[in-house]
């Protein structure tokens, strides 16, 4: 989020996290501006803000695949006009990149207690997320962030 918010000063940036902690880290940061701003929620049930972008860094498969598909839809309803969802996540099609991804998140989840989560990890893959789009219309981009993993960066805009 303040990389966002420095790289343009115009952009109001609103941070979600499901982790307290985290949020109250953020919110007393010495880079803080009038710009940006962090909020404690759960992104399946609060109240998605209008927004140009909804950007997912990483955090869908903290909930199940229902879950996914509802807070995605959630994004979609305070989607401003030419907006877009970006998604960035693994994608569970390829089990030998995908294994890295799952190894990092136990440790993350479970073995260390960095990233907090009440739900089995679920991640999705790439036929979930281009079905998703063509469901509601969007035009969707697939991009592989690397090569030796899964992490992959879906973006998806309304159909012109």
């Amino acid at each position: 989020c303040y990389m966002l918010s420095m790289l343009a000063p115009e952009r109001v940036v609103c941070g979600l996290d499901y982790d307290e902690d985290k949020i109250s880290l953020a919110n007393h940061c010495f880079l803080r501006k009038a710009n940006i701003s962090f909020l404690h929620a759960d992104m399946v049930t609060c109240q998605m803000p209008q927004s140009d972008v909804f950007l997912f860094n990483d955090s869908l498969h903290y909930v199940c695949e229902a879950s996914q598909k509802i807070v995605l839809e959630h994004c979609l309803e305070n989607l401003n006009p030419g907006g877009m969802l970006i998604v960035r996540d693994g994608d569970a099609t390829n089990d030998n990149e995908q294994r890295h991804i799952e190894e990092t998140e136990v440790w993350s989840t479970k073995i260390i207690g960095f990233n907090k989560t009440v739900e089995e990890l679920t991640f999705l893959t790439k036929d979930w997320m281009k079905d998703f789009a063509n469901e509601h219309n969007l035009e969707i981009k697939i991009k592989k962030c690397d090569e030796k993993t899964s992490e992959t960066l879906y973006i998806l805009r309304r159909k012109r």
